[in-house]
């Protein structure tokens, strides 16, 4: 890794390692397709600026602090984020954090709300959405609480459905570009996803 990115060139080395712990042909990745590799940037800040103190670890969101922060998973359902610059795509991975304080307090919340409706004989279910209390590292607002401005080092902007290095988000919101130089460059970032 070179400052936290894998880079595309390195993919060699890596196809070779993980196709000798492969069983069978099939499952292995073919080095011929290296047009598809992507540089990927690892946002683990936490782990990255390690302090004793552990305060590079992400901010809940919700609460603003991360007293009670910890590590939750990786994603299972995709393996990262792609970001579209002008040039070219990478991709990001980081993994999912969880607050206690905020998990404790929407449980407890639940707890509350059940009993209330039993003291009126009433029959409430309640799901619990995880999403209230755990949060990626990327994401924007805790990427602003992290001291030292060190959130600015992360280079991109994600939304849920499309992310773009800032590059291109100074770009288009350049004084110097007009109208018709928007279009355009939406058509490029579209075409690249």
């Amino acid at each position: 890794m070179n400052d936290w990115w894998i880079r595309k060139d390195s993919y060699l080395w890596f196809i070779r390692k993980y196709n000798k712990t492969r069983e069978k042909k099939e499952d292995e990745l073919d080095e011929e397709y290296k047009a598809y590799y992507r540089d990927v940037l690892v946002w683990l800040p936490d782990v990255r600026w390690q302090t004793p103190d552990e305060r590079y670890k992400p901010c809940c969101p919700n609460c603003k602090s991360n007293a009670r922060v910890g590590p939750h998973c990786f994603r299972d359902n995709h393996s990262g984020r792609v970001i579209v610059d002008l040039t070219e795509t990478y991709y990001t991975v980081s993994r999912r954090y969880i607050c206690h304080a905020c998990e404790d307090h929407t449980k407890k919340a639940k707890a509350d709300f059940e009993a209330a409706a039993k003291e009126q004989n009433l029959t409430a279910i309640v799901d619990l959405d995880d999403s209230k209390y755990t949060f990626m590292g990327w994401n924007q607002s805790s990427l602003a609480l992290l001291p030292y401005n060190k959130g600015s080092k992360f280079p991109a902007f994600l939304t849920h459905v499309m992310s773009h290095h800032a590059s291109v988000g100074f770009y288009l919101t350049s004084p110097f570009s007009g109208v018709k130089l928007h279009a355009q460059t939406y058509i490029i970032i579209w075409e690249q996803y």
